[in-house]
């Protein structure tokens, strides 16, 4: 007979048994990402934040990022798109400063699942085409049924790389 073990995660359908987390599992070989920050009406940015949030800043960051060589996805890999506004929890006992994510478009439906399944993201399916690089430009597209919804170009870039 089935039985939850406490040291276990589990994804639907759970009896066919969980996994023990792997923080090396969950590696990725390759990450590029691009981030375009703007500043926007904090009024309006108000709005899509639920109760016990605090918008820090009016400002509306939205992120690419293309992974790949991922441990937990046989060393495949995939695409989101994720919109966030800089924010804080005010928890009755905890509080928190981060970025809340309003939505995350993903190109593969397995990161999409155990993303909503087991931590509560705000991910949905998209079409997200990989990043392609042409004179002096960088850009994508995410369409959902053929038709593109959002278009993210960038120029004039400078790499950066995450100090060990």
């Amino acid at each position: 007979m089935f039985k939850f073990e406490e040291d276990k995660t589990y994804s639907m359908p759970p009896f066919f048994g969980g996994t023990v987390f792997d923080a090396n599992f969950t590696a990725t070989a390759n990450t590029l990402a691009l981030n375009f920050t703007f500043s926007t009406d904090g009024k309006e940015l108000d709005k899509f934040l639920p109760k016990g949030f605090e918008l820090l800043k009016p400002e509306l960051t939205i992120s690419l990022s293309q992974l790949r060589g991922c441990n937990w996805f046989v060393g495949g890999g995939y695409n989101l798109i994720q919109v966030q506004v800089p924010a804080r929890f005010n928890g009755k006992h905890d509080k928190l400063e981060g970025v809340f994510p309003l939505v995350i478009w993903e190109n593969n439906t397995i990161p999409i699942t155990g993303g909503r399944e087991q931590s509560g993201q705000p991910k949905i399916f998209a079409d997200i085409e990989d990043l392609h690089a042409y004179d002096g430009r960088y850009f994508t597209n995410a369409s959902i049924f053929g038709e593109t919804f959002i278009r993210l170009e960038m120029s004039e870039t400078k790499l950066w790389e995450k100090e060990s």
